[in-house]
């Protein structure tokens, strides 16, 4: 009779740590939305391109996108930051240090200026707007003018990296198929 109580006891602390260990994953972005290419990307970083997508959809003087579409478009842009990176390791690795160094010359002479407009327009700090914005658009910049004479060659490895990468989607409504992100 006492050991029956004790694995009743014992089962339904398991459950309640298994319960409140789900629940502190959710609550802390720890649970992953989407994996690209082997990398699991959170709730977390999900949200914070979400964030800064609708922050600055809200600011725009057009109709405000519907939801599922800044969705969308928060995972197209999560999905494009993991390609540049295949892409950079593809073409040549010290465009990745390239890329830091031409985003910190950029910024260092207005840094007080520049952090207030990220949190304006994004409702980013400096840094995460440096990490999200500029150091893909440095790393675009720089394979534009890696493959300045053979455009071609360009096209084919983003054809490629598109066609040959896994994605895995799993946030509720949307999933990958041909190359983008598509809604159920």
């Amino acid at each position: 009779m006492v050991t029956k109580f004790l694995k009743q006891k014992y089962a339904v602390a398991v459950l309640l740590a298994l319960f409140f260990g789900g629940a502190a994953i959710m609550t802390y972005g720890f649970a992953p939305v989407m994996k690209v290419e082997g990398k699991l990307v959170t709730l977390a970083q999900f949200l914070k391109i979400y964030s800064a997508i609708k922050h600055f959809d809200s600011l725009s003087q057009k109709t405000p996108s519907p939801d599922v579409d800044l969705k969308k478009l928060a995972f197209m842009n999560i999905i494009e930051m993991r390609f540049l990176d295949l892409m950079i390791q593809k073409t040549n690795a010290d465009f990745e240090q390239k890329a830091g160094d031409l985003v910190e010359k950029a910024v260092s002479e207005m840094e007080l200026e520049f952090a207030e407009a990220s949190e304006k327009l994004y409702g980013l700090s400096a840094v995460e707007f440096k990490k999200l914005v500029l150091l893909p658009q440095a790393k675009k910049e720089l394979l534009g003018k890696h493959y300045e004479n053979n455009r071609a060659d360009l096209e084919k490895l983003w054809t490629e990296v598109y066609k040959t990468s896994e994605v895995k989607i799993y946030y509720p409504g949307f999933y990958w198929e041909d190359g983008k992100v598509q809604m159920k």
